[in-house]
């Protein structure tokens, strides 16, 4: 990896989309095609910069981390500015991370909802290591969530709404303003629905008991 001046050419060149052969030659076609079906960004890095596949999730978050209106939309694809540095932090420390024997990783959340998590491999040979970075849409994560106990603890609409809201770390009195409530309405919901989630995680237990 390049040193800390001579970050600029670092940073990858190649075009928006991974060619299909390259992706075909080292995962095949029905992984290439899982990768896709994966909620999170996936994206590979080589220890220059490069980028070695990405799935369509990667594309579409790695985009908005890097929206630029002076940026051309013909411009070459490359990862984020906040990734890049993360990999060469990891790069430069790797040394220092194994003699104390920690994994050399990194977690970062920007945009803001989008969690980054980085790890770096190291190969077994004498290769370059490479960086594996996963994206998370926090905000997609929690409505799926919301969305998953709705229906597992019988939540009404109205009540999934609430808690949508609450895993995306909205206060009460926020939630009672982008829901039109009183902050008495969104407590009582609350209370409804930890009591039904409390409920049904008490008969699984009974169930598992007897």
């Amino acid at each position: 990896m390049s040193s800390k001046s001579d970050y600029v050419s670092w940073v990858p060149t190649i075009h928006k989309t991974v060619p299909s052969s390259s992706a075909s030659e080292s995962l095949g076609r029905g992984a290439a095609t899982a990768l896709d079906g994966i909620l999170d960004g996936v994206l590979l890095l080589a220890a220059d910069g490069q980028i070695l596949l990405l799935n369509h999730q990667a594309e579409k978050l790695c985009g908005l981390i890097q929206a630029d209106p002076c940026i051309e939309s013909d411009a070459p694809f490359t990862a984020p500015d906040p990734i890049l540095t993360a990999c060469q932090l990891l790069h430069d420390n790797r040394d220092r991370l194994a003699g104390r024997s920690l994994p050399a990783r990194a977690v970062l959340t920007i945009y803001p909802n989008i969690k980054v998590r980085i790890s770096l491999l190291e190969p077994e040979s004498d290769q370059d290591p490479l960086f594996l970075v996963t994206l998370e849409d926090q905000r997609q994560t929690s409505i799926t969530q919301a969305m998953f106990d709705q229906w597992l603890y019988g939540l009404t609409e109205r009540e999934g709404e609430v808690w949508m809201l609450r895993l995306q770390d909205y206060s009460y009195q926020e939630i009672a303003d982008k829901l039109y409530l009183s902050i008495n309405t969104v407590k009582k919901h609350m209370k409804t629905i930890l009591a039904k989630q409390e409920q049904c995680q008490f008969g699984e237990a009974n169930a598992l008991a007897a």
